[in-house]
């Protein structure tokens, strides 16, 4: 999942009509009850899909239950469907759209296999 949004400007200084934005990561700090959302966004699909730097992002705060700010409650898919429904929520991805498939498939790292031992006899 991600967002599309037509931004006017960027960290780049240049206009992105067609951004693709992506959580990178987020963390909940319990003892602060605060939540941080690192977003990057890139001039678009393609530019993302050909390993481009992005051109604008940053992170977002909020306090869980507050603000339209998400509880996570430890489903990953989940929490991130709900941060981008919050994200969607600033000024700065007013008017933005869901992207519900991501064409830039991350790769999956196989299962480390335990250590060989050898039986006791």
């Amino acid at each position: 999942m991600a967002l599309q949004i037509a931004l006017t400007e960027t960290n780049v200084g240049m206009p992105a009509p067609e951004a693709y934005a992506k959580i990178a990561a987020f963390h909940y700090d319990a003892a602060a009850n605060r939540l941080e959302c690192f977003v990057n966004i890139y001039a678009s699909v393609a530019a993302r899909q050909a390993g481009k730097a992005p051109i604008d992002g940053g992170v977002f705060t909020g306090t869980p239950g507050s603000d339209s700010v998400p509880s996570l409650d430890g489903d990953t898919a989940g929490a991130r469907a709900e941060l981008y429904t919050w994200l969607k929520t600033l000024p700065k991805f007013a008017g933005a759209t869901d992207v519900l498939v991501d064409p830039v498939v991350e790769p999956v790292v196989p299962p480390v296999e335990p250590p060989f031992e050898p039986p006791v006899p």
